[in-house]
């Protein structure tokens, strides 16, 4: 099995998963259903589990069964229909009224719709122009614009949100070869990808930097004042904790899934 390639082919195109969740669409109602909807938590994780079936390819030593009980066993892991369930649910027990209304509101103001704009026009992702483009921005941006896009990566909880994904990642690839290749083995290729995690953060950031670096200067700067307030930023960090908790969720019923297939089940 060829783990190089492998990582290297599949890392990247997490970075079009959690950048979804950066930015919020106008809201028509006061929900924490809308509010899933607006943050696109259940289009982010379907799109997390089409990359997670990238680790299991007969290019990277893996059999035609090994492909049909991994794409299988994803599918019914990341049905739109629990994911929604699972994140909704998380998200509406601890979610104050109060933080609720204010993500409501910044979802209904110009400056939200602005932003969302940008995230969407992003998508699809191409991702080492993306990552260029972000780093070219870094390297010559003034240094108040810098520290603009560095506040915003930072109060919507970038570097988090980037683990978080990483640990999917990672938690995935072990399930997916350890029936192939043994538990001792999934260990060793995992720890052959633990480079990706730095990397993928580094052009979390990039790619961030170059999506907000577009606005102009007064957009940015009334944009890192929005998300820098006491109830963006709980917003902020508590949608990464019900993100990540549901992808784990997720990986949990993945795990459990694929060696019922493999099974025969």
């Amino acid at each position: 099995m060829r783990t190089q390639r492998n990582v290297q082919a599949t890392g990247g195109a997490f970075l079009a998963t959690m950048l979804l969740m950066s930015s919020s669409a106008m809201a028509n109602e006061n929900s924490t259903a809308e509010l899933t909807r607006n943050l696109r938590a259940v289009e982010s994780l379907s799109a997390l589990g089409e990359q997670l079936k990238g680790l299991v390819l007969a290019e990277f030593g893996f059999s035609a069964d090994d492909i049909r009980y991994w794409s299988d066993a994803v599918d019914d892991a990341f049905d739109p229909a629990l994911l929604e369930a699972d994140f909704t649910e998380a998200l509406d027990e601890r979610l104050p009224e109060a933080i609720a209304e204010a993500a409501l509101t910044f979802d209904q103001s110009p400056l939200g719709q602005r932003a969302y704009e940008l995230v969407a026009k992003s998508h699809p992702l191409e991702e080492e122009a993306a990552i260029a483009g972000g780093r070219d921005y870094l390297e010559n941006a003034p240094e108040d614009g810098l520290a603009l896009v560095t506040g915003i990566y930072e109060s919507q909880f970038g570097s988090a949100r980037a683990n978080l994904t990483m640990d999917i990642y990672y938690r995935a690839m072990a399930i997916a070869a350890e029936p192939v290749i043994g538990e001792a083995g999934a260990e060793e290729w995992v720890a052959s990808a633990q480079y990706l995690r730095d990397v993928y953060v580094e052009n979390y950031f990039s790619v961030t930097a170059g999506i907000f670096g577009a606005l102009e200067n007064d957009e940015l700067t009334e944009l890192a004042a929005a998300l820098d307030t006491p109830e963006m930023i709980a917003y902020g960090e508590l949608s990464t904790e019900v993100m990540g908790e549901t992808m784990h969720a997720a990986i949990d019923r993945l795990e459990v899934t694929y060696a019922d297939v493999r099974a025969g089940n």
